[in-house]
């Protein structure tokens, strides 16, 4: 006998009803259709079938206090997310209309082609393209910083290229100090440095002479100086010094999983992303559950926010509390492994709104905000949405639908073959645009803003990062 429900579902792509998949439950009058098809008023598993009051959902009475705790929760969200709409400083720095670019590359004409390759390769030079290579993924670096958490079966498969390009973007953030290291492992270290370095000294110093000894101490000392008048300027406001990860466009979160082990769990997560993904609740998790036994065992107060948003809604102070932003260090870096198209520049214009934010209240002297984002899909780009069209019309003097088309030549930037001319022309079409973004970077208060490429073409031919802080 056939113990599935009875109750007749309509299958779209069969486009005939079939029988729904789930057991049959216990009724009073029994029925052979599972819980979530028995009527109204029948008593089930979980006491008589009642309607939720706010969503009007069909439930057993007995479950209905608990599911109606979540359900309100999840409305009052809703409607937080409708009031985050307005920049953090209430300005809009570009006015933009977002749209995708539907250009085809066999719909642009092949003169036109050939006339954008010109002015690309006359004037490329001018755009002064400096890019860094940093591929920060050995076998030493994971072994130090990772404690060897990666299987190495992992590490040669098909997941390597995530996994190399997520280590890397850490590293990178690292060495450019943009987060803070675990302050005791970070003392410690310090102290086995100095420690080690004076014993090397004392077995090199046998054979040298006492002036070298002393400029070494010297160096030392003045070193010590140094550090001492950085964490008395860092303490001048409390202190506890807090990573927070702002991770845009994050699916999964696999890059924050990346820096909140390498940051040795001392981080808050802020991830943003406008899909809902099933997996979430296994990755969250994850972090969340690291979160609270540091927080318990450090009287620490790192937290975790998912918000399902669009990048162009979300507003940074509905996250951080202001109390935090006056009283604490913050180091708040966005990051990112690829934001696609206009994801960056909507991205762009609210790192600088959140920036412009905490000038206008003057403390960004203890929130120093940072961005570390994998560029990808330039293609998907258009004049209406990139953030620094004028620089570019100002170099190439090019009309607007000419740089519309030259953004869907970047699609040949990933073809496999490097030697074709396709290949370099939409490489350096890619290269272009994101320097316009870093020179949109620098004219609105970032000092420092700078390409790298952080790992290797085989990989990935999206392999440029956009670095900018103070």
């Amino acid at each position: 006998m056939d113990n599935h429900c009875t109750f007749k579902i309509w299958h779209k792509k069969k486009k005939e009803y079939i029988n729904c998949k789930f057991p049959i439950c216990k009724n009073q009058s029994n029925l052979t259709v599972c819980e979530i098809h028995l009527p109204l008023n029948e008593i089930g598993p979980h006491g008589k079938m009642v309607l939720c009051p706010e969503c009007q959902d069909k439930m057993g009475e007995d479950t209905l206090k608990r599911h109606l705790d979540k359900c309100k929760l999840k409305s009052s969200q809703n409607k937080n997310k409708k009031r985050k709409i307005t920049a953090d400083d209430n300005t809009i720095i570009t006015p933009r209309i977002w749209v995708k670019n539907s250009l085809k590359i066999t719909d642009i004409p092949e003169t036109i082609i050939q006339k954008i390759e010109n002015i690309v390769n006359m004037n490329y030079e001018k755009f002064n393209i400096q890019i860094s290579k940093r591929l920060l993924y050995d076998e030493r670096i994971i072994s130090t910083d990772f404690n060897n958490i990666y299987p190495k079966e992992q590490l040669i498969g098909k997941n390597s290229k995530n996994i190399f390009q997520e280590i890397s973007i850490f590293e990178n953030a690292k060495n450019l100090n943009l987060i803070f290291m675990n302050d005791n492992n970070d003392e410690n270290g310090k102290n086995c440095f100095k420690i080690n370095k004076q014993n090397e000294d004392e077995d090199e110093d046998k054979n040298e002479d006492k002036n070298e000894n002393e400029n070494e101490n010297e160096k030392i000392i003045e070193k010590e100086k140094e550090e001492k008048e950085n964490n008395n300027n860092n303490n001048n406001n409390n202190n506890r010094n807090n990573n927070i990860i702002v991770e845009l466009g994050c699916g999964a979160a696999e890059l924050s999983k990346t820096f909140q082990i390498g940051c040795k769990n001392h981080s808050s997560h802020i991830l943003i992303d406008r899909m809902q993904y099933s997996s979430k609740n296994k990755f969250d998790k994850d972090i969340n559950d690291k979160l609270k036994k540091l927080n318990q065992s450090k009287g620490l107060n790192n937290f975790l926010i998912r918000d399902v948003i669009d990048i162009k809604d979300m507003t940074m102070t509905n996250y951080i509390k202001e109390n935090q932003e006056k009283e604490e260090n913050n180091k708040i870096i966005f990051i990112s492994k690829h934001l696609c198209g206009n994801a960056l520049d909507l991205s762009i214009d609210k790192i600088i709104s959140y920036y412009q934010y905490l000038k206008k209240k003057n403390i960004t002297r203890n929130n120093k905000v940072s961005m570390i984002v994998a560029t990808c899909c330039h293609y998907l780009l258009n004049s209406t949405t990139y953030c620094n069209f004028d620089y570019i019309q100002e170099i190439l003097n090019i009309t607007r639908e000419e740089f519309d088309y030259m953004i869907r030549l970047t699609s040949w930037g990933t073809l496999k073959d490097t030697e074709s001319n396709h290949y370099k022309l939409g490489k350096k079409i890619k290269y272009i645009l994101d320097k316009g973004r870093c020179e949109f970077l620098k004219s609105h208060g970032f000092k420092n803003v700078e390409m790298v490429e952080y790992i290797d073409s085989t990989y990935t031919k999206e392999n440029t990062l956009i670095i900018a802080y103070n």
